[in-house]
């Protein structure tokens, strides 16, 4: 048995687990999880959380209406890029590292910032720091945010 029997068991679980979700078989919770485990997710590694979609828009309103359009977000574009300032400011963020990498490429210099290529976001919305900081209050997390921020936490019950 190959790797890719198993990408090919992989493919058949997301087939599945898509078709029980959209017969209303399984919760929303339950779908998620299995693509984030599908997809190498795990609450062992604060570096691969599971992550959830952002679904909402509106935070204004004191009553959410769930028939508006309005509520939702656009689930087709990142979060970054939900209004079209935004999405310009990062298209032209892209373009400006593609050239300056074609720049650099050509002056023959072997380290620079954009020698990955050209990116959109410059950091991930799932690492160590993110993880701590919102699970800082329940343990063992708040230990790693401690630790993280070079802080450690010491309790002395003897004085």
């Amino acid at each position: 048995m190959g790797l890719g029997h198993l990408m090919a068991e992989e493919e058949n679980q997301l087939k599945l687990i898509n078709q029980q979700w959209r017969r209303g078989n399984i919760t929303n919770f339950d779908y998620l999880m299995t693509l984030n485990k599908l997809a190498g997710r795990s609450f062992n590694d604060l570096m691969q959380y599971p992550v959830f979609p952002f679904i909402l828009s509106d935070y204004r309103s004191t009553i959410l209406d769930l028939n508006s359009t309005q509520s939702f977000r656009d689930l087709s574009k990142p979060m970054a890029i939900q209004n079209k300032q935004m999405e310009e400011y990062y298209i032209h963020n892209y373009e400006s590292l593609a050239e300056e990498n074609k720049r650099i490429r050509k002056e023959g210099e072997t380290f620079y910032s954009s020698m990955f290529g050209a990116y959109h976001y410059g950091s991930h919305y799932s690492n160590t720091g993110i993880i701590a900081h919102y699970l800082v209050r329940v343990s063992p997390f708040t230990n790693v945010a401690l630790e993280y921020q070079g802080l450690f936490l010491t309790l002395n019950y003897n004085q």
